[in-house]
């Protein structure tokens, strides 16, 4: 694991207050995720609420049967459902083919029933794979699958983020969620699902039309075969008169009465770079120093499976300095490959900023705060970001736009800040942030995905020459949409209600 620091000011004038940026990179290098993949403890939990009839349960049981086709012997599986109560419909157990085979017709047989009990179907699952009592190599992830808020039950979203941070312990939670928040998909809160994925350490995915979640579903089982690490826990700690003004990055952090920032950090996969922004302050100095300063102490923890499938803790650490010169010897512009990541990540914090303004239907003040944000950028040089915080200025001028734009704005949002993290997002914002930069998946995420919405055989994820063949079992069966039609007796040409 890599790790470094880097300033867009490096050399300072020490007669006065300095504010660099400090951008904090945390990288991981590529994973044999095929030979030496994690054991997983994966459980579907499937939204049978009346909204979902049609081609949104379909592609999410298409999604499901992908993921049995993927699973090995020695990981575990089940599936829940929930519409007014949560069910276990099939309970995790070690995957061999007898459990594919149960799989399989149960996924089958799901059919739509009545509301939406999502507090039940989250509290459920949760106690079902974590009462499996794994050993540590398992990876524990609950997927939730579903297109509307709350109905029955607990629906206040606050309380049932509280149960899930009471019950979360070991199982990562990600969330399928189908629709924008009004139009042809109505009812989806995409703002609750990307606050539970954050709180559960799981992905987001935005699933714009029911036939994308065959792809998101690949490239989220992509992202879990290829963690690279656990647990880690960033450490920023000032010296020499400087400290952290602000975090820039939007992410969960703590600051101690020494100014020692902590920044957690579930998972980090394999190619994965994530950037941390940091604003920062820095006392003038008595004189010059030819020397370079360190101004902040960088430490970085994090868990790794070994060979026998325990976990050990490994440090790594980096040295963010500065170096104290006279006025005439101070650099004049910023290093342009660190100002865009700050560039990109400020803008991103300006959207947030701006989506509060809209939601008190200050859509004006909401577009000017993008507008700001966007010209600052071009001022700087960095065109691409300045284009997407203007793109994302019209999404936020009126109700309407607000609203069907939600999808955009937590694509945005959460793959800017962690793009790993999104394993389905708005193909706008996919576009946006790639002109930016910002890469958004890794080469087993790809290759997942394209297995995924691939139909008449059984592909191998790791194929291409790249990566050593996944075994295939005798006991793998590929169905494609018409043969699934048939078994469950449906009509594909059936509108959503």
């Amino acid at each position: 694991m890599d790790i470094t620091a880097r300033f867009d000011f490096d050399t300072l004038d020490h007669t006065k207050e300095n504010t660099p940026h400090l951008v904090v990179s945390v990288h991981a290098p590529s994973l044999d995720w095929v030979t030496k993949r994690p054991q997983i403890a994966i459980l579907p939990v499937v939204d049978l609420s009346g909204s979902m009839q049609g081609p949104k349960l379909e592609y999410a049981k298409q999604s499901v049967l992908k993921l049995v086709e993927h699973l090995q012997e020695g990981d575990y599986a089940g599936l829940v459902t929930f519409d007014n109560r949560a069910k276990v419909v099939v309970k995790p157990a070690r995957v061999d083919a007898q459990l594919k085979d149960t799989l399989r017709k149960a996924v089958q047989g799901l059919h739509i029933g009545g509301g939406t009990n999502f507090a039940d179907g989250l509290v459920k699952s949760l106690d079902v794979i974590q009462g499996l009592d794994l050993p540590p190599k398992f990876l524990h992830r609950v997927i939730m699958f579903t297109d509307g808020m709350p109905t029955i039950g607990i629906c206040d979203n606050k309380a049932i983020l509280g149960l899930l941070d009471k019950k979360r312990a070991r199982a990562t939670v990600s969330a399928f969620g189908y629709g924008e928040g009004g139009g042809e998909w109505n009812g989806c809160d995409q703002d609750f699902l990307t606050e539970l994925s954050g709180l559960g350490r799981g992905n987001y995915a935005y699933v714009k039309d029911p036939d994308d979640a065959l792809g998101a579903f690949g490239k989220e089982l992509g992202g879990l075969l290829s963690t690279y690490a656990t647990d880690l826990r960033l450490e920023v700690e000032p010296t020499n008169g400087a400290h952290v003004e602000r975090v820039l990055t939007n992410v969960e952090h703590e600051e101690d009465v020494t100014g020692l920032v902590e920044i957690p950090i579930s998972d980090i996969l394999a190619e994965e770079t994530r950037h941390l922004v940091f604003a920062t302050k820095m006392a003038e100095k008595d004189k010059a120093f030819p020397r370079d300063t360190t101004v902040f102490d960088v430490r970085l923890s994090y868990d790794m499976l070994t060979e026998d499938g325990s976990k050990k803790t490994e440090t790594v650490e980096a040295k963010a300095k500065v170096r104290f010169v006279r006025a005439k010897d101070v650099q004049d512009k910023p290093h342009q490959e660190v100002d865009q990541i700050i560039a990109l990540h400020q803008t991103i914090r300006a959207q947030l900023e701006a989506e509060e303004a809209a939601k008190k239907g200050d859509f004006t003040g909401a577009a000017q705060v993008m507008e700001i944000a966007a010209q600052d950028a071009q001022d700087r040089g960095h065109l691409n970001v300045a284009q997407m915080g203007r793109h994302t200025s019209s999404r936020l001028g009126n109700q309407v736009m607000y609203v069907q734009s939600a999808g955009y704005l937590r694509s945005v949002a959460n793959a800017g800040t962690r793009a790993y993290g999104t394993s389905a997002m708005d193909e706008d914002a996919a576009a946006q942030l790639e002109s930016c930069d910002v890469s958004l998946s890794n080469s087993a995420m790809n290759r997942y995905q394209a297995s995924f919405t691939t139909t008449g055989s059984a592909e191998n994820p790791a194929a291409d020459g790249v990566d050593a063949a996944v075994p295939v079992t005798s006991d793998r069966l590929v169905i494609t949409p018409d043969e699934i039609a048939n078994s469950a007796n449906i009509s594909w040409s059936g509108s959503d209600d």
